[in-house]
């Protein structure tokens, strides 16, 4: 595990732990590569319900409200 702590004008603290390999007996480096797999799914969720609970965004919004020249983002999915 790799856990990074960014402090705004004051720095980071970064901490690496473990093993890419146990039986081969490789650890954890600041070079180490993670395969996140879904991950990103689950950081994007979380960081859409922040932004509506704090009104900037809403689940009714349509595509593009945001992103107006992707093409089709007007369309409706119902």
């Amino acid at each position: 595990m790799t856990a990074t702590v960014l402090i705004p004008e004051k720095g980071y603290w970064e901490i690496n732990r473990g093993f890419i390999s146990k039986p081969d007996n490789i650890v954890v480096d600041d070079s180490s590569v993670f395969y996140w797999a879904s991950v990103g799914k689950l950081v994007t969720s979380t960081l859409i319900h922040k932004l509506i609970e704090e009104d900037k965004l809403s689940l009714d919004d349509k595509l593009s409200k945001w992103y107006p020249d992707i093409e089709n983002a007007k369309k409706n999915n119902d």
